[in-house]
């Protein structure tokens, strides 16, 4: 009896392809980092607006594009709730870049407070589940 409910408990050893797929959702993680500390980087060397605003653009599409091909990609049973939390935190990342840009683009600080207020809230989603995935399907956290 004891037996059957500590095997109940155990975590299940995931399997290749679930291990893979978690890995994939981590590489997305991982962009979204990099671009959040590219533009971190940037916003400490400069104060040219036109400049922040296209870095904003391009981290924006980088994100959005990488949020559907996750979206469109059949994650496995098991992994479909973390395949959602990823596509909807690159998504969410991608909208503080998008807040980013119009703010520096036409001089709107409010945009900006807004859009730093979004990234952050965006980078503590991204390392929980980052953290939730490397623990629970034992692949490697990058960074």
């Amino acid at each position: 009896m004891l037996e059957r409910i500590l095997k109940a408990l155990r975590r299940p050893t995931p399997e290749p392809e679930q291990r893979a797929f978690a890995a994939q959702v981590l590489a997305a993680l991982e962009t979204a980092r990099r671009c959040d500390e590219e533009w971190s980087a940037q916003v400490e060397l400069t104060s040219n607006y036109p400049s922040l605003a296209n870095l904003a653009a391009v981290q924006r599409w980088k994100l959005t594009r990488l949020a559907y091909i996750l979206a469109a990609t059949a994650p496995p049973p098991r992994l479909q709730r973390q395949a959602s939390q990823g596509a909807k935190v690159l998504l969410l990342t991608a909208e503080a870049f998008h807040r980013l840009t119009n703010g520096y683009r036409f001089t709107k600080f409010e945009r900006v407070c807004e859009g730093q207020a979004q990234l952050e809230q965006a980078r503590q989603l991204r390392l929980r589940l980052a953290a939730d995935l490397a623990r629970d399907w034992e692949v490697a956290v990058e960074g």
